[in-house]
């Protein structure tokens, strides 16, 4: 077996993030954010675009107020919340049609305590699960407004956690940040959006589950 697959299937808890790790569903949240805002330059869009791309992980929640204030526009609760439900139309079936990481659907179901841990707010992921029929493979989900850091505090205030039998399933700087943060390992999936994150040749990288 190889070293990842015996890792995430010898831990007690498994992390998972979704977006780029279950599915390949990066580039429909990246169409969104630059497709979001009407009547901007093709360098607002640009600048966007990367931001999202350099802050993958980061919950729309914060980075839609910051485009907002970037492009002078009314950054009140009720412009932010006609964006994100913009956005949550933008991407919705788009995501559920996505293709999935390669070999994940064969790894989940062997898993022993799998957790969800996304910046995908907490409704809209749950829509997505039971549309997708994997929710029994989750036996807890989060998602924002939490961050990840704060997630897996809840979780940890829940559930006694033991960090080294723990391993998170992430593919962002903020997946990093999390397993870090509470001191469990991390397998990184790589993927064409997040080659600019250097990692140490410690962190085992994957390209896929097979």
């Amino acid at each position: 077996m190889s070293q990842f697959k015996d890792l995430i299937l010898s831990a007690n808890v498994v992390f998972w993030d979704f977006d780029g790790v279950i599915k390949r569903s990066n580039l429909v949240k990246n169409n969104a954010f630059y497709s979001l805002f009407e009547d901007i330059s093709e360098v607002q869009r640009d600048y966007i675009l990367n931001h999202h791309i350099e802050h993958q992980g980061l919950s729309r929640f914060k980075k839609i107020p910051h485009y907002l204030q970037y492009l002078n526009k009314e950054s009140n609760k009720e412009n932010i919340d006609n964006y994100l439900d913009r956005f949550s139309r933008l991407v919705l079936d788009g995501v559920i049609e996505s293709d999935y990481v390669e070999g994940v659907l064969d790894i989940l179901p062997k898993v022993k305590n799998s957790v969800l841990v996304t910046a995908t707010p907490k409704d809209e992921i749950k829509i997505i699960l039971q549309k997708l029929k994997i929710s029994k493979y989750f036996s807890k989900v989060y998602g924002s407004p939490k961050t990840k850091i704060e997630c897996l505090e809840d979780y940890s205030k829940q559930y006694e956690i033991v960090p080294n039998k723990c391993v998170f399933v992430g593919d962002s700087k903020s997946d990093l940040d999390c397993a870090r943060h509470h001191k469990i390992e991390i397998v990184f999936v790589r993927n064409e959006y997040n080659h600019h994150i250097r990692l140490s040749e410690k962190v085992i990288q994957i390209d896929n589950f097979l």
